[in-house]
């Protein structure tokens, strides 16, 4: 049996990309196989290249129950969720852990949380938000 974790971070891309098994729908049911029950992947990805991101979000979504989504900035990172949870937690719940963390570490973490959008709903999941409406 694997090691399991409540959260894994990758963050593998550089200015001339990333290896392509990092981004392998082997690679993503390895990663996957590594998560506890209900724990979260957070994928740190270029996201200038709307097609390539496209492309990665599809093999996570194949992967993962649910798949949110955070951009950075505009035409930069975006930061890809995902888990297997069968419900991921709700608005309020999100807003005040993140405002929690402010008080821990100086970094805007109820902006953040407002500007994650779902991308692929799990079965009990909240609806697709766009990126400026909290959900």
């Amino acid at each position: 049996h694997p090691e399991r974790f409540d959260l894994i971070v990758q963050d593998a891309y550089h200015a001339d990309g990333v290896a392509a098994h990092l981004e392998a729908a082997a690679y993503y049911r390895a990663l996957e196989a590594h998560l506890a029950p209900g724990g979260w992947l957070v994928n740190n990805v270029w996201g200038s290249d709307r097609s390539h991101l496209n492309e990665i979000q599809a093999r996570m979504a194949r992967q993962f129950a649910n798949l949110f989504a955070l951009s950075v900035r505009s035409n930069s990172n975006v930061i890809l969720v995902a888990g297997q949870a069968p419900k991921p937690p709700k608005t309020a719940t999100l807003l005040n852990r993140a405002q929690s963390l402010e008080h821990q570490a100086p970094l805007e973490f109820t902006a953040l949380a407002r500007k994650l959008r779902q991308l692929r709903p799990g079965p009990l999941a909240l609806g697709v938000v766009d990126a400026d409406t909290p959900f």
